[in-house]
């Protein structure tokens, strides 16, 4: 099975990439005006970090900004 690299990450603007070395990411999926996530893919020994389009379904993501929520902000 084909591992991430650090290198790899680079092409993720949203990452702190000085705190990411050593560190266990588990979710790749980002909002940032849309919902997009990063795979691994290619052949073993050939592979990249894709950029793909998503659509919200529900579950985890991480915001590139702060959300405001009238229910906390008032």
């Amino acid at each position: 099975m084909s591992k991430i690299t650090t290198d790899m990450l680079a092409d993720i603007p949203h990452l702190d990439h000085a705190t990411v070395p050593g560190r266990s990411i588990g979710c790749l999926t980002f909002y940032d005006e849309d919902l997009y996530f990063w795979v691994l893919a290619g052949e073993a020994g050939n592979t990249k970090l894709m950029k793909m389009k998503a659509w919200p379904r529900g579950g985890l993501l991480f915001r590139t900004s702060r959300r405001r929520d009238p229910h906390r902000d008032g």
